[in-house]
């Protein structure tokens, strides 16, 4: 299957969703082209420790990586000089364009319709991870997208995906997508690199002194929204009858990290509140491995996926999104914050629990969803 996948901002280096599509869909057989920009998206503006690593096996899986020059518009979005001939110079049978609010969307649109390819669209943001959006120009932004683009996207776009019901109900109110037309696909991890592995949780633990400890882990990137004092509080609580040490790896602001430990006196006291940097997905996995616990107290993301990959507990927010991953996938457990530190906690089978994880939540099984998904869109066209 020829499938092209359209993005203004691709890096190589951010494990997300487009860039795992592509390396699993052409490690699958499949003719894939990645259209994009020459520019990176604002958030990750400086280079991560794995962009040669990704680019190495994009090249490796023979996917074909179109970095086209571009205006930038705005913090994440761009104009794409040459995208009608980068998209239909492919001759896909599919195209899947990530993020529905751009230009780049629009214009796809309209070469998919002009020349009759099954195009899907997803959709990966909501309200409470894009702040802006609620802001009176932000509305305003919206609301002119949707006047101008609205009708044509409705009519032109075979397929809406969003990664959960919050996504789901954003792409609704925002673009008049009726919300039953919009599919539910989870985001994934790589079981190459976030798997379970004994020995080396052994060998990590032994290296890092945690041998006796219950290793509650937060990582990402974090701010008051993320409720990680609520972590440290439940934490803190637990201490009282177990030996715990509470990592936290990623970006944080030295006055919320303050926040943070202060909300666990006595596990900071004893210099078992450990704060580390954003880590390379190595390290990431290593952590994962060596924890007990990893808790998601509020926000979705792509790290929940990835530590459910190792075996380890895994707890988010009791909210709609915890919900609906734990009905595709077990291992994810939602829980709500005040009962946090009665989940704090080891689980057994560890390796059951990575494999269960891997048949749903993996990059190989999502992609392939993804695959029998543009199928369907190119018998129907």
């Amino acid at each position: 299957m020829r499938i092209c996948h359209v993005i203004d901002y691709f890096h190589t280096d951010v494990g997300y969703q487009e860039f795992f599509l592509a390396r699993e869909q052409a490690s699958a057989g499949h003719d894939v082209r990645v259209v994009s920009s020459t520019h990176r998206q604002h958030t990750v503006s400086v280079s991560g420790p794995d962009e040669a690593r990704g680019s190495a096996e994009l090249r490796d899986a023979g996917v074909d990586l179109v970095r086209l020059p571009a205006l930038q518009m705005g913090h994440d979005r761009a104009w794409l000089r040459g995208l009608g001939h980068a998209i239909t110079a492919h001759r896909p049978d599919t195209v899947h364009v990530h993020g529905p609010f751009s230009p780049t969307t629009a214009r796809a649109a309209r070469v998919c319709n002009r020349h009759d390819i099954a195009l899907l669209v997803d959709n990966h943001i909501q309200d409470s991870i894009a702040p802006a959006s609620m802001t009176v120009l932000g509305r305003t932004v919206y609301a002119a997208f949707r006047l101008a683009f609205g009708p044509m996207l409705r009519r032109s776009v075979d397929a809406w995906v969003a990664n959960g019901p919050s996504e789901a109900s954003f792409l609704s109110e925002r673009l008049g997508v009726p919300v039953e037309r919009v599919e539910l696909f989870p985001l994934a991890f790589d079981p190459a690199a976030f798997h379970y592995d004994e020995e080396r949780r052994t060998k990590v633990r032994a290296a890092r002194r945690w041998e006796d400890d219950l290793v509650v882990a937060v990582t990402g990137k974090l701010h008051p929204g993320k409720r990680v004092e609520v972590v440290a509080a439940a934490a803190e609580q637990l201490s009282r009858s177990d030996h715990v040490r509470l990592v936290i790896a990623g970006s944080i602001e030295p006055d919320y990290a303050t926040t943070v430990k202060q909300a666990a006196p006595r596990l900071d006291g004893d210099g078992r509140v450990e704060i580390r940097p954003m880590l390379a997905q190595r390290e990431l996995a290593d952590l994962y491995l060596a924890s007990d616990v990893v808790v998601f107290a509020r926000l979705p993301s792509i790290s929940i996926y990835e530590a459910t990959g190792t075996g380890a507990r895994v707890l988010v927010g009791d909210g709609a999104f915890g919900r609906w991953l734990h009905s595709i996938s077990e291992v994810v457990e939602p829980v709500a914050l005040p009962d946090l530190a009665d989940h704090l906690s080891r689980v057994d089978q560890r390796g059951e629990r990575s494999a269960s994880a891997a048949d749903v939540l993996g990059w190989p099984a999502v992609s392939a969803a993804f695959v029998a998904r543009y199928e369907r869109l190119r018998c129907a066209s």
